[in-house]
C-alpha cells in the first residue's frame, strides 16, 4: 500500500488473495508483548493463535474453498431482518465472479419444510461481493443459510437463531410514574389505605406508613344455639321437670 509523504503509515494490513487472507505485519517489534506485565508470559503466543485462527476461519464456519456466507448477527428478534453477504470466486482462476446474483437459502432447521430463498445482488465497489436482507423473520428459532456451489455440488452455510424479543429489557431503567400508578390502582376504590412506591433510602419511611396504617383487627365468629350447652342443660331441666309432673298427675 503506497502513501503520501505526510500521510499515517500503516502497520498491519489485512486484504484477500484468491479464495484466502493475507495479514501484512510493517514491524518486527511484537517480541516485546512477552515483557509487560499486564499482558502476561504467553501474550505474544496468544496473539498469533488469534491471528491464525481468524485467517483460517472461514474453514470452520461452513464454507468452502470459493464461496463464503455469512450474517450481519448471530441472533436477531422476531421482527428483524437477516443482513446476507457471501462472496463467491470463479472455478476456473479463483477470481472474484462477474454474476448478476446468487440465490441463497434459508431454512428453519426445527421444521426444514419452512424455506425461502433470498436473491443476493452485487455489494458496489466490491468485486465477487454478494448482499441482501431477508424479509422480517416470523418465527423463532434456529435457521441456516446455505448458498451451493454448482460446480463442485458443496454449499457454503451460515446459522443464525431468531429469539422472541424481551421488550421488557429494551429500557430496563426505573419508571417512577409507572410504578406509583400500579400502587395507587392495587388500591380498592372504597378503601382508605394509600399505597406508595418507595425508593432503597426511603426504607424509613415505609415502616413509619406501616406502623400508621396498623388498625386492629376485627374477627367476627358466629355460634349456633344448639351448640350451646347451657341450653342443652335448660332444655333436659325443663323436659325432664314436664315429665315429672305428668308422672304425679296420673298423666302418663
Amino acid at each position: 500500500m503506497a502513501t503520501k509523504r505526510g500521510e499515517e503509515t500503516p502497520l498491519m494490513v489485512l486484504a484477500r488473495n484468491g479464495r484466502g487472507k493475507v495479514l501484512y505485519q510493517a514491524f518486527a517489534d511484537l517480541w516485546r508483548m512477552r515483557y509487560p506485565i499486564e499482558l502476561g508470559p504467553d501474550a505474544l503466543e496468544r496473539f498469533h493463535g488469534h491471528v491464525v485462527q481468524y485467517l483460517g476461519l472461514d474453514k470452520l464456519l461452513g464454507r468452502t474453498a470459493r464461496i463464503e456466507i455469512s450474517t450481519d448477527k448471530e441472533e436477531y428478534a422476531i421482527g428483524d431482518s437477516v443482513k446476507i453477504d457471501a462472496r463467491v470466486l470463479t472455478k476456473k482462476d479463483l477470481n472474484e465472479t462477474t454474476a448478476d446474483h446468487v440465490t441463497a437459502l434459508v431454512t428453519d432447521l426445527n421444521n426444514e419444510s419452512n424455506q425461502y430463498k433470498v436473491d443476493l445482488t452485487p455489494v458496489p465497489g466490491q468485486k465477487g461481493n454478494f448482499r441482501a436482507p431477508t424479509p422480517p423473520c416470523k418465527v423463532d428459532g434456529k435457521f441456516r443459510v446455505t448458498l451451493k456451489d454448482e460446480d463442485d455440488d458443496q454449499q457454503a452455510h451460515a446459522d443464525f437463531v431468531v429469539t422472541i424479543p424481551q421488550v421488557e429489557m429494551d429500557s430496563p431503567d426505573m419508571k417512577k410514574e409507572v410504578l406509583d400508578n400500579i400502587a395507587r390502582s392495587s388500591v380498592r376504590g372504597d378503601s382508605t389505605s394509600k399505597a406508595h412506591m418507595y425508593f432503597a433510602d426511603q426504607t424509613g419511611d415505609l415502616l413509619k406508613d406501616i406502623q400508621q396504617s396498623q388498625r386492629p383487627l376485627e374477627e367476627r365468629k358466629e355460634k349456633t344455639l344448639w351448640d350451646s350447652p347451657l341450653l342443652l342443660i335448660l332444655f333436659t331441666l325443663m323436659m325432664g321437670g314436664e315429665w315429672l309432673c305428668r308422672k304425679r298427675s296420673d298423666l302418663l
